[in-house]
């Protein structure tokens, strides 16, 4: 093993982990990056290191509907599409999303677009690093038409007078910067990432309010089942995502699998060990998810069951991923470290 660059790779991850803390962990805000249950299929948005894992190239489509039945609904939309260039060891990707959200007569939409570029470090014939940025631009538009403020209302009722409430524009748009790293072999992977490095300003009103720096831990590892001569995938991945945004914080637990064609998964989303306001564990949802893989296509579908306070039952989502890989090497943990003995780590022949 080249040691000069794993104590590279160790310190790279070590100072993205300090400025994490230093800057995202501040609890002023609660603003908080929308979440998808499959993060395992949105691989990009969990991390722009994950950009070229496939050594091919790959398309991601994502569809969430979260909370449909509440009055507060959020639905996103989400594409990527990333390649990898083995002779130069880099991988390029791009992500899109517009996010929805819909709260009583107030409309939301938040569209980005990002670039990324990842480059594979080789630490030995099993062991591989891969850093990555990712840099974007994102446009928001809130509607205060339908908005009503107290110097409107008189003891007479609805005066229909304009408001005097300033804001400063209902349109924003700001460059976003994020980074991350993976480390990771044949059946493992162990990543990184920091969004919104930069803390872009995230105000209609002109006040100071800045988007804070979201950390994401994550990790899994592939167990496979799969005789030398079975002609069917059958694999079991269980996997972890632990992330925090000022002063929310949250742990996904669960596993995903194989039984080729069909693919499962199940997961717990929630920070126990932390309480609410009602002093009640912070429970979020119970994911399940069912799906069918067939060429280089995956389609799932998710379902959240949702456990916490907030409007109990009513609070459920459901969530579509689609998956298409080509030209690269067969699953082996999430999202795509290879699996042939050839390609073991970062051993390229």
């Amino acid at each position: 093993m080249n040691i000069v660059l794993l104590k590279k790779s160790i310190w790279s991850i070590a100072l993205l982990t300090c400025l994490g803390f230093y800057f995202g962990f501040s609890p002023t805000t609660s603003a908080q990056d929308l979440q998808f249950s499959q993060f395992h299929n949105a691989p990009l948005y969990l991390n722009p290191a994950f950009a070229g894992m496939h050594q091919g190239g790959r398309m991601t489509l994502n569809y969430r509907n979260q909370w449909p039945s509440l009055d507060v609904n959020y639905v996103t939309y989400a594409g990527g599409f990333d390649y990898y260039f083995p002779n130069i060891r880099s991988s390029i990707g791009v992500i899109a999303k517009v996010d929805e959200q819909s709260t009583g007569t107030t409309p939301y939409k938040s569209t980005d677009v990002s670039l990324i570029y990842a480059y594979m470090i080789p630490l030995s014939d099993r062991l591989t690093v891969q850093p990555a940025l990712q840099v974007g631009y994102v446009q928001k538009n809130a509607g205060f038409v339908g908005l009503t403020f107290p110097d409107q209302f008189s003891d007479r009722g609805f005066l229909g007078t304009p408001t005097e409430e300033n804001f400063a524009r209902n349109t924003l748009g700001y460059v976003d910067i994020s980074t991350g790293a993976v480390l990771f072999g044949q059946n493992f992977w162990l990543g990184l990432s920091a969004n919104h490095i930069n803390s872009p300003p995230d105000s209609f009103i002109g006040d100071n309010n800045r988007l804070p720096i979201k950390i994401s831990f994550h990790g899994g590892y592939k167990v496979d089942f799969s005789g030398r001569y079975d002609d069917r995938s059958k694999s079991i991945t269980p996997s972890f995502m632990y992330k925090r945004q000022g002063s929310f914080q949250q742990i996904s637990l669960g596993a995903h699998g194989e039984y080729a064609p069909l693919l499962y998964g199940l997961w717990y989303r929630g920070f126990p060990i932390e309480q609410s306001t009602n002093n009640f564990p912070k429970h979020d949802a119970v994911v399940a998810m069912l799906g069918v893989k067939f060429g280089g296509w995956a389609l799932a579908y998710s379902y959240d069951w949702s456990i916490s306070e907030v409007a109990g039952a009513r609070a459920n989502s459901h969530e579509i991923s689609l998956v298409y890989s080509f030209g690269g090497k067969d699953d082996v943990a999430c999202p795509n470290p290879f699996s042939e003995p050839r390609y073991r780590g970062a051993r390229f022949r």
